[in-house]
């Protein structure tokens, strides 16, 4: 039984995409920039073991795409939170009903199917000496039951999302 949760979570937060919103500055040429570091007064709004988990997936993405972690960098990171619940929409309906040439009436009672669903809000944002310079705002689903494993890969899977698009291509003006 335990096996068939851990599918079905697992399948749920597949389900579930991630929206995000990019936005950054055209007038900069992030070409420029090699090295990043995180905000010093960051306050995240995570438990300390998502921050880690989160920071952890940044700093190898980054890496990757040839940013280096430096004490002295070039841009900063910047991370804010936030959880919203939503109501579930789905509901069944039951009715009764008469009729036959006679005077009918009805009754009709919405069950709601499932519960509330709490998303989190992660904000992303990357500032040079001048300010911000890129953003990411992703919505995805929480589920806070989720193993260790779990909570890792979905946080790889929103960074990933994140930084698709950084740095931007520089625009030809």
């Amino acid at each position: 039984m335990r096996k068939l949760s851990f599918l079905f979570l697992l399948l749920f937060m597949g389900c579930h995409s991630i929206q995000v919103t990019h936005d950054y500055d055209r007038n900069i040429d992030f070409s420029k920039y090699k090295t990043f570091n995180y905000y010093p007064q960051m306050n995240s709004g995570l438990s300390e073991l998502d921050e880690n988990r989160l920071l952890d997936a940044i700093d190898a993405h980054l890496t990757n795409k040839g940013f280096t972690l430096s004490e002295n960098a070039e841009l900063l990171i910047n991370v804010k939170t936030s959880d919203y619940h939503s109501m579930q929409q789905s509901t069944v309906g039951l009715g009764l009903g008469g009729g036959g040439g006679q005077v009918g009436g009805g009754v009709s009672v919405g069950i709601p199917l499932g519960q509330d669903k709490t998303n989190r809000v992660i904000q992303i944002d990357v500032l040079d000496q001048n300010g911000l310079i890129y953003q990411a705002i992703m919505d995805s689903p929480y589920f806070d039951k989720a193993t260790p494993d779990e909570r890792t890969k979905h946080m790889q899977n929103i960074v990933e999302k994140a930084f698709e698009k950084f740095p931007p291509p520089q625009e030809v003006r």
